[in-house]
């Protein structure tokens, strides 16, 4: 019997982007780095220490983009924003150090006025908090090591730091009113213990116009931020419009494993072996009669486990298709620390009762007892169909979300739907699992919840 093996394979990030990027980097560092020097007209000797520092800088960052390419240059722009980012971060650092710099007659001190941190933010608000961080080290050595105390040198680096970490949170205005009350809280906290616990320079000119920089920053991010994530809601919004006002779509997106039941159907109309007998041979050669009441976990996630050794023989699609979700499932459980091999079993067996007709879930239940397996194992047959019954546990729910996403997706590509694209299967879909509260009894929080989706989207529309 043929079969037609499921494509479960991510998009990888292409070299040349990688590469592009790292060379990219290395390339706008050197240029501003001995540009920097020339202009300010630094001796060989440190402009040569300069240039070595910088290239180490890159090849870290560089190791780190190889490492996580799949996380920072999923997106095709990456590439040239973490570029401009870069320019934008040590070009205000060597602008505002030039000699009469526009109209200003260097009266701005970037000691003083941290505008750098702009690209900091932008860096991490858009593509990698750690590779903002590394940018921010690196920054804060670059501009202030030798040229003040190591406490102004702290200040600044612990507030590029929080910088960092609250950025990608710049999307609502409660966020950015609680990163203005850290940031200053610690602004302040910083200068007074830097000024033994003296509160007479607190409020000078210059600490204000310092956090008032930053603040600046902050505003601009959380605009930026705020406006990126306007389009994309508005975006969703569209696309599940366009759902509610596609029959076809929404079919498949609530219905979308009836042509995986129809194709089951067809491979066990030709198996010729009465159902009941076929069920006691294989429980008399696995021993499973009067031998234990249920079997473990880590038994039933065996390939070899009778179970799925008819599931393997009788319907080989069903049989792909169960491994590819539980695969999937458990990745998906890894990523939010959900237990991974209940999330496997639960997704290797989810329509096991599709081998004895239409009613899944009820034959799901039956089998499972005939093969005595965990409870968990009945409990997720039946609640990876929130029809049925609400998912009570995140490895139901990731079973769900994976069985729904996979479904759709190979139902829209087998057949011939092109204008759908998988990252828009995955948004709609969590769209509409948190607007139906399908998840509401998971335990699913609501971090991870958006963590689980930028996994989905990692893995099919990276």
């Amino acid at each position: 019997m043929g079969t037609k093996e499921l494509d479960t394979t991510t998009e990888r990030v292409p070299s040349f982007r990688l590469i592009l990027t790292a060379l990219t980097l290395l390339f706008t560092s050197l240029v501003l780095t001995i540009g920097f020097g020339v202009l300010l007209k630094i001796n060989l000797i440190q402009l040569m220490k300069y240039v070595i520092y910088t290239i180490v800088a890159n090849f870290i960052i560089g190791f780190y983009l190889y490492q996580n390419q799949k996380d920072v240059l999923r997106k095709k722009y990456s590439w040239w924003l973490i570029s401009f980012c870069y320019l934008i971060t040590v070009g205000s650092v060597i602008l505002l150090k030039l000699p009469n710099f526009l109209v200003f007659n260097n009266r701005i001190d970037i000691l003083d006025f941290p505008v750098w941190l702009l690209g900091i933010a932008i860096l991490a608000l858009f593509i990698d908090t750690n590779l903002a961080i590394f940018l921010s080290f690196g920054m804060a050595m670059f501009t202030y090591a030798g040229n003040t105390t190591y406490e102004v040198l702290l200040i600044t680096l612990i507030l590029s730091l929080v910088l960092c970490i609250l950025a990608k949170y710049l999307t609502r205005w409660i966020s950015f009113l609680y990163a203005v009350l850290v940031t200053l809280s610690l602004y302040i906290t910083m200068l007074v213990t830097k000024n033994d616990f003296s509160l007479n320079e607190l409020f000078t000119e210059k600490n204000i116009g310092y956090y008032t920089c930053v603040f600046v920053i902050l505003l601009l991010s959380f605009v930026s931020g705020s406006i990126v994530n306007y389009i994309s809601n508005k975006k969703v919004r569209k696309e599940i419009h366009f759902i509610d006002n596609n029959s076809e779509f929404a079919t498949s997106l609530e219905q979308s494993n009836e042509a995986t039941t129809r194709e089951v159907h067809m491979d066990l109309s030709s198996i010729a072996l009465d159902t009941k007998e076929l069920e006691e041979g294989f429980l008399q050669q696995a021993g499973l009669q009067e031998v234990k009441n249920t079997f473990t976990i880590q038994e039933v996630a065996n390939l070899r486990f009778p179970l799925m050794k008819r599931l393997e023989e009788e319907s080989p699609k069903l049989y792909i298709h169960s491994k590819s979700i539980a695969y999937l499932s458990q990745k998906a459980a890894e990523c939010i620390g959900a237990k991974e091999d209940v999330a496997f079993v639960g997704g290797l067996y989810h329509e096991i009762g599709r081998l004895l007709g239409a009613d899944y879930v009820k034959n799901g239940e039956e089998l499972a007892i005939q093969y005595k397996l965990p409870k968990e194992v009945s409990d997720m047959i039946r609640q990876h169909n929130f029809k049925v019954e609400l998912p009570k546990t995140k490895e139901a729910a990731i079973v769900m979300l994976s069985d729904n996403i996979l479904s759709t997706i190979l139902y829209l590509k087998n057949s011939g739907e092109t204008s759908i694209t998988a990252e828009k299967v995955i948004e709609n879909t969590f769209s509409i699992r948190l607007n139906k509260g399908t998840l509401d009894e998971s335990g699913i929080s609501l971090k991870e919840f958006h963590k689980l989706k930028e996994f989905y989207i990692m893995q099919y529309a990276g």
